[in-house]
């Protein structure tokens, strides 16, 4: 080729690369003009929430309205006379205002926006004035929503903060009914049952260390962990949010609260004086996300709140058995001098007793002794035994039906005083898989089978082959 025509090869190149990028420049113009302008991370808005008096949540004619004066940490709701705002619900409303930070500023509002008539209204207002927000549609792809500034030009898309914490209907930020934490009740009442609490305990020997009794009988005495646990469910809830109020007749015939599934009621007494809470339990149902939630009420109160159904199963299933020790030998073993036993074919005596005695570094110090007759037992032995009956617990309760009379294993207590002088403990045959634990007249416990043979062991370890 001669140097004329590469000449001309290289000229055609040349223009060829101007024309792609003049054009190249031309769309990323004509594009730049199409898009927004960008500035992610401005903030639009930064209010100081102590200054802020005045909120106001609009869609349509229904506006709601909170206020209070300046200084006073309370807000409270209009429309609803002496009723105080829920603080977290109000804190996310103004942690949202401080700062508002935007994804992207826009020119013009799209028009998928949101930001017509049916745009939610929301104001605030400090001694200096009002300002009004307008709050549209969700961008899902950018996770925000098309916000617009009254007095201000442009549009922005914002996080979802601002909107989740102001999108809801006025009951929704109502103060719920606070459920006192029960520290120290005197007594309480769940499902026809009424327990009180005696400090003393009871004078009946083995029963000390309990401190519950089921009112109108002396001797039934119910577990401390038990009762703990039924009271924490109720202690350690609180009311979710307001559904609304008592006396909106549609309400009522959902919450099923005019003849409540469960009743709870508890008195304690603070400052010298006698107070008493009562909670009902209504209707259950499902939560927006699938949680299991429940109506419930304080009584006394004017509002229906929402509760975690966790509350209304414990007090549900709360009985006579359910609140009786689960362990299986509840007794107290200072009150008791011996204990007499089947092994080898004849009654044993064990009996024990603190004495003093020099250990290995020659200090003395007390320590429990056991005897059968005069002889001394290994107290090593001896103790894991009765640390196994203290620990027995129950793995279930029986049904109905008789258990076998001939017992797989059995202990008698000698009791150091009172009225009954001894007391029998029974593991007796009940099915392939459990024993039916007697004691103190209850016998619906069930312990696993193996239990009988482990005791039984360990009788060996304390007297010697049989």
């Amino acid at each position: 080729m001669s140097r004329k025509g590469k000449t001309l090869v290289l000229l055609a190149v040349l223009a060829v690369l101007l024309a792609v990028g003049w054009i190249a420049i031309r769309e990323l113009g004509k594009r730049e003009e199409e898009e927004p302008p960008s500035s992610g991370g401005e903030i639009i808005l930064s209010e100081d929430g102590d200054l802020l008096l005045t909120l106001s949540i609009g869609s349509g004619e229904e506006t709601v309205r909170f206020s209070r004066d300046n200084g006073d940490l309370v807000w409270m709701i209009s429309g609803y006379p002496g009723a105080e705002a829920d603080d977290d619900k109000i804190s996310r409303i103004l942690d949202a205002l401080s700062p508002l930070t935007a994804i992207r500023r826009l020119d013009s509002a799209p028009e998928d926006s949101g930001l017509g008539e049916e745009a939610l209204r929301f104001a605030f207002g400090t001694e200096n004035g009002e300002k009004i927000l307008w709050i549209g549609k969700e961008n899902k792809a950018l996770e925000g929503v098309y916000l617009r500034i009254e007095g201000r030009e442009g549009v922005f898309l914002v996080p979802r903060e601002l909107s989740d914490a102001v999108s809801h209907p006025a009951r929704y930020f109502l103060k719920p009914d606070v459920i006192p934490r029960l520290l120290s009740p005197d007594g309480f009442r769940v499902n026809g049952l009424s327990l009180v609490y005696r400090e003393d305990g009871e004078e009946r020997i083995w029963a000390q260390g309990f401190h519950w009794f089921f009112e109108g009988s002396g001797d039934r005495y119910a577990g401390t962990e038990e009762v703990d646990a039924l009271l924490n469910a109720v202690r350690k809830s609180a009311f979710l949010e307001v559904a609304g109020r008592k006396d909106d007749p549609q309400l009522a015939l959902r919450t099923g609260l005019s003849e409540p599934e469960a009743v709870f009621s508890a008195d304690w007494t603070e400052d010298g004086e006698r107070k008493t809470f009562t909670l009902l339990i209504g209707k259950s149902f499902r939560g927006e996300e699938g949680e299991k939630l429940c109506y419930a009420a304080a009584e006394g109160s004017d509002y229906v709140c929402i509760l975690d159904e966790s509350v209304k199963e414990a007090l549900l299933t709360a009985s006579e058995k359910s609140l009786f020790p689960h362990a299986a030998l509840p007794v107290d073993w200072d009150a008791v001098d011996g204990v007499k036993v089947m092994y080898g074919g004849k009654e044993r005596v064990v009996t024990f007793s603190r004495e003093t005695a020099e250990d290995e570094s020659g200090e003395k110090r007390e320590i429990l002794v056991f005897r059968e007759g005069g002889r001394a037992l290994d107290r090593e032995a001896c103790e894991a035994f009765f640390e196994a009956l203290t620990a027995l617990t129950a793995e279930g309760e029986a049904e109905s039906g008789a258990a076998g009379e001939t017992p797989a294993f059995s202990l008698t207590l000698l009791l150091k005083s009172g009225d009954t002088p001894e007391m029998t403990f029974e593991l007796l045959p009940y099915d392939p898989l459990f024993l039916r634990v007697r004691f103190d007249g209850r016998d619906f416990l069930l312990v696993g089978k193996s239990e009988a043979e482990r005791l039984s062991a360990m009788l060996e370890d304390i007297f010697g082959p049989a």
